[in-house]
């Protein structure tokens, strides 16, 4: 994850919310499997789990059309992630989510505030450590989970220790170019390079989401909080963040990540994609690099949202690397 590439090896449970918490940093009042934001101004969901599905959403999941489907590998884990479309609405689906949600129907609020607090109290290096820990942790309460579920379960406390839970999937997926979280009143959206936008089945509660946030700004060297509630950075890989907290922005937090390929776009690119054609390249070649005796020129590249003016702005650079 993002932790992981950044070589940081804190533990975002570690740190405590009042002087009331117990060490892990939980509540034991709070029964959603996310809140575990430090911060005590944002209020828990009152909905069992954070990632409660839209109606709309339910009826989508394992529907539709079929686009696509792919693994998004994440410290040798694979999740799944399938593209669908239906009544003309393109869907980022995270196979796990709905197993998640069945699976969590078999917990209490309060085991659900155990698992976390042992997680916490705890140091776990691999997904296969905490698949034992669920795993016995289930047998000493009686619950019977299946092997999938406790598999998908294992997979998501994995990624919810020291890393951003689930958002780390659309994170480290190379397919997409931005993440887009408009409040916990609306879905999650993100960006796809070849279905464009898509809506996702991840909804976060105000805590989990802050707790994304946090960590984000802790990765870029920068704080968010009730005194600078925005938040404007770069991450580690280049990724652009802007976030807002619920101080200025009435929907509650707010995230938009913009991601940059790891192998940049080249001017070949853009001819290839139809962006540029030979003739306006070779034109703006010369205007930038100052051919054939003319002095190079100021460039003004304007677009409206995501018509890749970011993108041309890079690639067009490029030829007045010399200079």
């Amino acid at each position: 994850g993002l932790f992981d590439k950044n070589k940081r090896k804190s533990n975002m449970f570690d740190k405590p919310s009042s002087p009331k918490s117990n060490s892990g940093g939980f509540k034991s009042s709070d029964s959603s499997p996310f809140s575990t934001s430090p911060r005590q101004t944002h209020r828990p969901s009152n909905s069992p789990s954070s990632l409660s599905l839209s109606k709309k959403m339910r009826n989508t999941e394992g529907d539709g059309e079929l686009l696509d489907s792919y693994d998004v590998i994440i410290d040798d884990i694979p999740f799944e992630v399938q593209i669908r479309k239906k009544e003309g609405i393109t869907y980022y689906l995270i196979s796990d989510i709905p197993i998640l949600e069945e699976a969590w129907k078999k917990f209490s609020s309060d085991l659900l505030a155990d698992i976390k607090a042992g997680l916490s109290g705890r140091v776990f290096e691999t997904v296969k450590e905490v698949r034992e820990y669920l795993s016995t942790f289930c047998e000493q309460n009686g619950i019977n989970v299946k092997k999938h579920e406790l598999e998908t379960l294992a997979k998501y406390y994995y990624l919810s220790i020291g890393k951003l839970g689930l958002m780390e999937i659309p994170l480290n997926d190379g397919n997409l170019e931005e993440l887009m979280v408009n409040g916990t009143t609306a879905p999650t959206y993100v960006a796809h390079r070849k279905y464009d936008a898509c809506e996702t089945n991840i909804h976060l509660d105000n805590n989990e989401l802050m707790r994304v946030v946090e960590g984000i700004a802790m990765l870029a060297n920068r704080t968010i909080d009730s005194r600078t509630p925005m938040l404007d950075a770069f991450l580690p890989d280049g990724s652009r963040v802007n976030a807002t907290t619920p101080d200025v922005t009435l929907n509650g937090v707010t995230l938009t990540i913009r991601k940059f390929s790891e192998d940049p776009l080249t001017i070949i690119d853009l001819i290839k994609f139809g962006t540029l054609n030979v003739e306006l390249t070779a034109f703006l070649w010369q205007a930038v690099e100052g051919y054939f005796g003319s002095k190079p020129a100021n460039t003004l590249i304007a677009g409206g949202t995501g018509s890749g003016k970011t993108t041309t702005l890079n690639v067009v650079s490029l030829f007045s690397m010399y200079t």
